[in-house]
């Protein structure tokens, strides 16, 4: 709503200066146009706000919320819910014979500033980034999957980590991308929804096999 707002003035502001500015010309080819021009033309661009803006009131949060489904079984898998707190829409953990991996999906609620770089979460608690880099995949739908993935460790202990950003315009990697992607689509005139997926395990090796059956 901010940026609309924000486009809108600025679409005032030319129009008044084009206004303030209007000088009578005489030309040999083509007449001036006329001021109902202008008025028409400000007239469409309030109309065309107005529906933009209207579409976005519509967006029910709740009816994007429930699209967030992971079974309770993947394969040999079995997943037990965990208490959930803050914009927390799904905190997981998946036990397979002696192994473990958590999920856990964040919600924006429409406003970026609900996430942040999960990074940080883990330096409060005491971890510390041994590794990082960005890996590319394909999940079990063939579609391609870019995450970030991090080597964490805490006194003796080693944990694989990794996140992503998704909404239902685009996916990315990195909070930096997150945060471009999110201004390209507000300017846009879009409303994104994102949900930051985080995964991790302190005893699988190879934490992106598990993501790509989730």
């Amino acid at each position: 709503d901010q940026v609309l707002i924000i486009k809108f003035c600025i679409c005032f502001a030319l129009f008044t200066a084009v206004l303030l500015n209007y000088t009578k010309e005489v030309f040999t080819c083509t007449p001036p146009l006329p001021k109902t021009s202008y008025n028409f033309i400000f007239l469409l661009s309030s109309l065309l706000f107005g529906v933009q803006l209207y579409h976005l009131k519509q967006v029910n949060t709740a009816s994007l919320e429930e699209k967030i489904y992971y079974p309770y079984y993947i394969n040999d898998w079995e997943g037990f819910d965990l208490n959930s707190e803050g914009n927390e829409v799904l905190n997981r953990l998946y036990k397979k014979d002696d192994h473990a991996a958590g999920l856990m999906v964040i919600s924006s609620q429409g406003k970026r500033q609900n996430i942040h770089t999960p990074e940080y979460c883990q330096f409060g608690i005491g971890w510390d980034v041994l590794s990082r880099k960005t890996i590319t995949f394909s999940d079990v739908n063939a579609h391609e999957k870019s995450v970030s993935k991090l080597k964490l460790v805490r006194d003796d202990s080693v944990r694989e980590f990794i996140y992503w950003f998704q909404s239902e315009h685009s996916q990315c990697a990195s909070y930096s991308e997150f945060i471009s992607q999110d201004t390209l689509l507000r300017i846009q005139g879009k409303k994104p929804f994102w949900q930051l997926v985080i995964v991790w395990s302190d005893d699988l090796g190879q934490l992106e096999n598990f993501v790509k059956i989730i």
